[in-house]
């Protein structure tokens, strides 16, 4: 009988959903990031200004792309506050930033996965940005 419920248990909470329709599943509480790095051709970490993170599927700019504070050089492309905007087989987040006081812009495809996962996953793309 305890296997019985056991199982039944198992499958009931295999079914449940949560409010947006991704079953409900147990997820380690940390806020997974994706980062980039934008430098120069000697590996010298470069201020950038009009820094973006453009989902290519939607055309939407991430809420929670900049610069992260606590490391000077690098910038969130994205975190898990935006795991449900991102498609499950992984889109491409398009990054650009303008070198401060110059009119030179680079970019770059990440592809970010989410959906219904715990966390985001980067499935390719560069960490660093390199100015030539």
């Amino acid at each position: 009988m305890k296997r019985i419920i056991f199982l039944y248990f198992l499958l009931l909470m295999a079914c449940r959903r949560d409010d947006s329709g991704c079953p409900v599943r147990s997820c380690t509480k940390e806020l997974a990031s994706i980062l980039v790095e934008f430098t120069d051709k000697d590996g010298e970490k470069v201020e950038i200004e009009d820094f973006n993170a453009v989902n290519v599927r939607t055309g939407d700019i991430l809420s929670n792309s900049q610069r992260d504070l606590d490391f000077p050089g690098y910038y969130v492309v994205v975190n898990d506050t935006d795991i449900r905007s991102l498609s499950q087989e992984g889109d491409n987040i398009e990054v650009t930033g303008r070198l401060k006081g110059t009119d030179t812009i680079k970019s770059a495809i990440i592809k970010v996965s989410g959906g219904c996962a715990c966390h985001i996953k980067k499935i390719s793309g560069p960490e660093k940005i390199i100015f030539d």
